[in-house]
């Protein structure tokens, strides 16, 4: 497990393994990553974006990598372009611009493998993009990202019992991401805790599925609930 940082020249990236009731902590200098934005990891493979906005899949330890396809729009009426140092984005017939630093650790706020790609070949990856945390699958027979229609912003995705799940507005989603075109089909709604919280995740918990809600109050400590799904 590693947690989101961008890597620099001649600076080791830690890496926290469990073992059991321990932990280890261990460090790593690792040059693929330097320049590189560290999203999200998954079976200890690492979810990574250079400083032009590139995606890559990277396992820090065999050095194997794949390069992925360029990332999707924000919306769909929006048009994204690359010079020397920024983005140019254009919607609504409105045109700004974002610099590359700031896009690299925005652009993706979630990442997630279906399999370990030395185990699986026909692995999925699956983003959270954008301000509203759209979802979009890759697979390596894909030429590009294909978008899941949805509402948005997604709360959190996961893999289960080989089913891609997704929570969104106190809605549990199940995709079918067979084919060029993911659909998402509703499959039960539930009502989160009394306090709104701050952050929702769901987690495969000895077999089952959990919704976490994370609160924090006033003082330093946070609160955990969790309810069944599946």
């Amino acid at each position: 497990m590693v947690g989101a940082r961008r890597g620099r020249e001649n600076q080791e990236t830690q890496f926290l393994q469990l073992l059991g009731a321990k932990a280890l902590l261990y460090s790593i200098d690792i040059p693929e990553l330097y320049g590189h934005f560290i999203v999200s990891s998954s079976y200890g493979w690492l979810f990574t974006i250079d400083e032009r906005v590139n995606g890559y899949l990277l396992n820090p330890f065999t050095r194997e990598c794949f390069e992925l396809p360029p990332f999707p729009s924000f919306f769909d009426d929006m048009t994204m372009t690359f010079n020397a140092d920024e983005a140019v984005i254009e919607s609504n017939e409105k045109l700004f611009t974002m610099p590359f630093k700031e896009l690299q650790t925005t652009i993706v706020s979630n990442s997630l493998l279906s399999h370990d790609p030395k185990e699986n070949p026909d692995f999925t990856v699956i983003i959270m993009f954008g301000d509203v945390a759209r979802p979009a699958i890759w697979r390596p027979r894909d030429t590009g990202w294909a978008i899941i229609d949805c509402p948005c912003p997604l709360s959190d995705v996961v893999w289960f019992e080989g089913k891609l799940y997704i929570y969104s507005f106190d809605v549990m989603f199940v995709v079918d991401v067979v084919g060029s075109s993911p659909k998402a089909t509703e499959i039960s709604t539930l009502m989160s805790g009394i306090m709104i919280p701050f952050w929702l995740y769901l987690v495969d918990f000895k077999g089952k599925l959990l919704l976490i809600e994370r609160f924090c109050e006033r003082n330093p400590t946070s609160r955990l609930w969790s309810q069944g799904l599946i």
